[in-house]
């Protein structure tokens, strides 16, 4: 996908819609440890056509610097977001998303707004399969 084939992407896509309600375990304070800090690099590959998630476990005000670059400069949608842990099963899953675009790469600093999963969702409008690269730093559980 070339970046002037990408549809718009509106504000309406940005986290859960207004009938999923906060959970009170996103208001919880931080724990008085964080997860030991770590350094990874790892790849993933976002088969054609469809879309994937790559989550990372993080505490409430865990820290993390993070790079990911698609192999070959190819294009790609992504949802950088976060999921409440929450104590009961729920029908629909409230999420915050922090950024979203089309891109082939993306580096930045996060601080865990809440306990729970963090990281993105990709997907691949294309005829071919494509890998991501990441480089992680930080307070993290893969």
């Amino acid at each position: 996908m070339d970046l002037k084939d990408a549809p718009l992407i509106k504000l309406e896509k940005a986290g859960s819609g207004p009938s999923v309600k906060r959970p009170v375990e996103a208001d919880l304070p931080p724990p008085t440890e964080q997860l030991s800090s770590r350094e990874d690099q790892t790849s993933i590959i976002v088969p054609a056509g469809k879309g994937i998630e790559f989550k990372l476990e993080m505490l409430k005000y865990g820290k993390m610097k993070y790079e990911w670059t698609t192999a070959n400069g190819e294009i790609l949608y992504f949802d950088f977001h976060g999921e409440v842990n929450q104590q009961e099963k729920v029908d629909e899953v409230y999420f915050e998303s922090f950024t979203i675009a089309n891109s082939n790469n993306m580096v930045g600093t996060f601080l865990a707004p809440y306990e729970g999963k963090h990281g993105w969702f990709f997907r691949n409008n294309g005829n071919e399969d494509i890998t991501v690269n990441f480089r992680l730093k930080g307070q993290y559980n893969l």
